[in-house]
């Protein structure tokens, strides 16, 4: 799975303005949403696995457990330090 696909899915309206200067600057798009699925095609030509099942992880699985350990560390990420233990468990069950 690759982070940057799950957090600038999971950020996409927040981050919109962002995301879409990218898709015009790197895609030639001008749709946030697009610029995201150009990219998750680029790392498909790469070989490059976007996804939990990808390498045989229950989606589910992996949030609970993401989460707990986000949740111990008492961890935040992210641009706003909004990536916390429920949004790193949210962003990996989108992604199954």
């Amino acid at each position: 799975m690759h982070p940057l696909l799950d957090v600038c899915t999971y950020k996409l309206a927040a981050e919109s303005a962002k995301l879409s200067q990218y898709g015009r600057r790197g895609w030639n798009v001008a749709d946030a949403r697009a610029a995201i699925d150009k990219t998750e095609v680029f790392f498909h030509s790469l070989n490059m696995p976007t996804r939990p099942k990808d390498f045989g992880i229950d989606a589910k699985d992996a949030a609970r457990n993401v989460g707990e350990r986000f949740a111990s560390r008492k961890s935040a990420f992210g641009e706003q330090g909004d990536i916390n233990a429920e949004a790193a468990a949210r962003i990996l069950r989108a992604r199954a």
